[in-house]
């Protein structure tokens, strides 16, 4: 065989975590080589890995998974099993799987745990033309809660697939959580098992008949299969051919192929965003032909516009018995490395860049052992497209508030959303899913503890689909800031200042320091012997501290203080003081320079009275006599100046007080003044009045007219010059008499007459009443009278009104002239009932009957209307019978006849 196989064997990594922002989980950071060595991408750029346990240069067949945290936990040769101590695991032997194929190893995590691990291996010869059916295989299961947490095969060697080809892969499902493992036989047939949370589906693989038939010709088979990172395409390479497929990840079904003959091609990879593939390929099958690395853009999934993409991205000539085409793999960095014949890595460094835009480097990583060097395998979507991603973590101005985004391709109705944020608080979100793809955001606020590093994972589980996906990230948090602080100490009378730094980084880290100090002078210390200044005044220090270490590497404060010499206290007072009044007292210390009095105290005989921020304050001296105040200030500087004496003496004053009549509208009331004085005499009296009107003298007299409360005032002024006042409050209360309404009544017919509005009542004249000096008293009458009602209230103050009683004679029913005929016929005579005196006797009650002694006619108040009409029609001509009943009238009710005449 003319070409040696260039790639190790498949290596398949299920990205549970992503961190720093990489492309991918650092599960797929160690990368063993069947030769002693390797490559880790744990060191930024990657570098040399010593200390593979895979030792034999023909071995093909490798695998090797990290931790989240890009620690190795296991690797493998398909035949046995090393711990991340690079010691064979217990169980870790007899393997059935084979040292020299393409794809003889190949890592999945089981989707329902975080510890235990899928290990496919290959058995047997790719075969040939006499046994085309001796390649099989088989997984064990590698759980890492074994052998003290080295792990150890739990389940060894299940068999899944026979008469296969060396070509498996695996491919995310479309529900997110599960994957779809895919391997060849030797016609035309892939095979997709499903693998869920509930294990491999070994009995219902999903068959697809398509693209070239193999027809058990072993010389076609050699080359690397790679599906796409979005589940859409696989390729896979063939001995002078590679053909590239759709895949449809929710059912498992491979179609559509396009073959592109004429190509010697081992290698194959896509670009991290599915839009690019990278083909390894020899251009002749001669010694010295040269070996590249082709590019193809699968935009537009066609073979005319797959052909016409075609970029030679590099080529190799190789010498004649020299290895010939290279592997491809992408690394959890986003490149795609290959490995040539010789002891080199090259990287193509912007993989999703049609042309030379993909920047590739030869050479980027010499390797100490040129034997056999083969690339680990991990299919392309488990490095950049798990199904669980902290996609962006953005840190606000605060540096301390996080902002995490994530998204997840794990299908259902609802999705839990589990955060943990690395400082002990933890949340949960239920999110509607998404058709193909469901983000959320969520805020987290980290405590302020300096610079601090938080690792803040994710799980996400489905209401529908089994199985979990987790993802995690590192946070690495500044302090906020620094915070400039610092004291001024100054002293009255000097010019030298003490400035004390007290500024902070939270966790107070060393600090860097910039002083100004307003005088020219400058430092770059935390705390600085006193400074010195020319002259006493106003002054403005700066100080500016900063940190590398900060989120906001400075901050700066300023302070203006000042220098002072110490002033003369002096102050004055006003009024003249006299007892139990407020006495003023203002200071008038002048201040120096630019200066501010901040404080100002006064004591009276010893006791303090007063400290206060403004110049004037008063007090109460309670005793008359001589007493001392004293006063001294304090300035915004510190200065205190010399004390002020100010002996006086407190006068005596009066006592004011008075007393009045008694208060009633538009009646005279006097006040006269009851004020004394213990010292001295009054030497004047004054009265005032609401409405501005004042007089003088021991007394005052004077009517309110109108009701309402009226304050009074007297002051008192001594010889001593003390004055003092006391007002009282002057109530008018309402007092209004009421005799009731002018009333008619019948001679010698009792009636009683209302008041109201007094305490007191008293009714002239009294000749006709029951008792005179009730509210109500009853009178009988035989003549009209005029009573007079005088009342008085608790005040004695009183009011008087007057009723008219008018007295009737009693009705001798022939006084009313009552008719017995009328003619209410429209001629405008006789046309009603008319009753001659009914004027003096109203109101009057009639009823009219007709001979059946049926109501034709009713009135309470008759007014001469009946016009001999019933319901408004006529009533017939003839005799009707009448009541009248005279109001309050002791005699019975008068009957009688009318004729209506018509």
């Amino acid at each position: 065989m003319r070409y040696s196989l260039n790639i190790l064997g498949f290596w398949l990594l299920l990205l549970s975590h992503s961190f720093n922002n990489k492309a991918s989980g650092q599960r797929f950071n160690n990368w063993y080589f069947p030769i002693l060595n390797g490559v880790t991408f744990n060191t930024a750029p990657p570098s040399i890995l010593a200390g593979s346990p895979m030792g034999f240069p023909l071995e093909f067949s490798c695998g090797t998974i990290s931790n989240n945290i890009g620690q190795l936990l296991f690797s493998s040769n398909a035949v046995r099993v090393w711990d991340r101590n690079n010691n064979q695991m217990p169980n870790g032997f007899g393997l059935l799987g084979g040292l020299n194929l393409i794809n003889g190893v190949l890592i999945l995590p089981v989707p329902s745990s975080s510890e235990k691990y899928y290990l496919f291996t290959a058995q047997g010869s790719p075969g040939n033309n006499n046994r085309p059916d001796t390649l099989k295989y088989s997984f064990s299961i590698i759980d890492m809660l074994l052998n003290g947490g080295l792990g150890d095969v739990l389940i060894k060697n299940t068999p899944i697939k026979s008469f296969a080809t060396d070509k498996m892969t695996a491919i995310p499902h479309a529900n997110g959580s599960d994957i779809w493992w895919v391997c060849r036989d030797w016609t035309d047939k892939f095979f997709s098992y499903k693998i869920s949370c509930t294990g491999i589906d070994l009995n219902n693989p999903v068959v697809s008949s398509v693209g070239n038939n193999i027809n058990l010709d072993q010389n076609l088979l050699w080359g690397d299969i790679k599906a796409s990172s979005d589940g859409k395409y696989i390729a896979a390479c063939y001995r002078n051919y590679f053909e590239i497929y759709r895949f449809d990840n929710s059912t498992g079904v491979i179609s559509n192929p396009i073959k592109i003959n004429g190509v010697e091609c081992y290698g194959v990879e896509f670009s991290p965003d599915s839009k690019i593939l990278y083909v390894t390929q020899v251009l002749q099958s001669l010694p010295f032909s040269p070996s590249i690395v082709a590019q193809y853009s699968i935009s537009s999934y066609d073979s005319t516009s797959l052909q016409n993409s075609f970029h030679n991205v590099t080529q190799q000539t190789l010498q004649f018995g020299t290895s010939s085409t290279t592997g491809l793999q992408l690394g959890p960095n986003g490149k795609i490395y290959s490995a040539w014949a010789g002891p080199i890595i090259d990287v193509i460094n912007n993989p999703n860049v049609l042309g030379a835009g993909c920047n590739f480097q030869h050479n980027v990583l010499p390797m100490p052992n040129p034997l056999s060097r083969r690339l680990p395998y991990a299919p392309a979507f488990l490095i950049t497209s798990p199904n669980v991603q902290i996609s962006n973590a953005t840190v606000a101005a605060d540096c301390r508030t996080v902002t995490f985004t994530a998204k997840t391709y794990i299908r259902g109705a609802n999705l839990t959303f589990k955060w943990r944020f690395g400082d002990g608080d933890s949340t949960t979100q239920i999110v509607p899913a998404g058709t193909d793809t469901t983000f959320t955001t969520v805020t987290h606020v980290y405590p302020t503890n300096g610079i601090d590093t938080f690792f803040a994972s994710l799980t996400v589980t489905s209401d529908t689909v089994c199985g979990v996906g987790s993802a995690g990230k590192t946070i690495v948090l500044k302090p906020p800031k620094p915070t400039a602080n610092f004291g001024i100490n100054t002293q009255c009378n000097s010019t030298q200042v003490l400035f004390t730094d007290s500024s902070l980084l939270n966790f107070n880290p060393a600090l860097s320091y910039q002083w100004s100090f307003g005088n020219g002078q400058t430092s770059t210390l935390a705390n600085n012997p006193p400074i010195t200044f020319a002259n006493f005044g106003s002054y403005t220090a700066t100080l500016i501290v900063s940190s590398s270490l900060a989120c906001v590497p400075a901050d700066t404060l300023r302070k203006t203080f000042r220098l002072s010499t110490r002033p003369t206290a002096n102050f004055t007072q006003n009024p003249a003081a006299c007892t139990n009044q407020p006495t003023i007292f203002t200071s008038t210390t002048p201040i120096n320079n630019t200066d501010s009095i901040t404080q100002y105290f006064w004591l009276a005989n010893g006791n303090s009275f007063s400290t206060q921020t403004n110049p004037q304050t008063t007090q109460v001296f309670t005793t008359a006599g001589s007493q001392v105040v004293r006063h001294w200030v304090r300035t915004i500087n510190g200065c205190v100046s010399d004390t002020a004496f100010l002996p006086f003496t407190v006068q005596q004053a009066p006592a004011v007080s008075f007393t009045s009549t008694t208060a009633c509208a538009n009646q005279p009331t006097t006040f006269t003044s009851t004020s004394t004085v213990t010292q001295g005499a009054i030497a004047q009296l004054r009265w005032r009045l609401a409405n501005g009107f004042t007089s003088t003298g021991p007394t005052l007299t004077t009517t309110f007219t109108a009701l309402g409360t009226y304050p009074v005032t007297l002051l008192a002024s001594t010889s001593n010059g003390c004055t003092d006042s006391s007002t009282q409050t002057i109530t008018i209360n309402p007092i209004l008499a009421n005799a009731g309404n002018d009333t008619t009544v019948f001679a010698n017919t009792a009636f009683t007459l209302r008041g109201s509005g007094g305490l007191n009542y008293n009714w002239q004249p009294a000749t006709f009443l029951n008792n005179a000096n009730l509210a109500m008293p009853t009178a009988t009458l035989t003549n009209s009278v005029v009573f007079t009602l005088t009342v008085t209230d608790a005040q004695q103050c009183s009011d008087t009104d007057v009723v008219a009683i008018t007295v009737l004679p009693v009705l001798i029913p022939a006084n009313l002239g009552i008719p017995n005929v009328f003619s209410p016929n429209g001629d405008g005579v006789n046309d009603v009932w008319q009753i001659a005196n009914l004027a003096s006797y109203a109101p009057v009650q009639v009823q009219i009957f007709n001979r059946y002694g049926q109501v034709v006619f009713s009135s309470s108040n008759y007014q001469n209307n009946f016009n001999g009409t019933y319901q408004g029609k006529p009533l017939p001509t003839g005799t009707y019978y009448y009541t009248l009943q005279i109001h309050n009238n002791p005699k019975p009710a008068s009957t009688g006849s009318i004729t209506i005449i018509r």
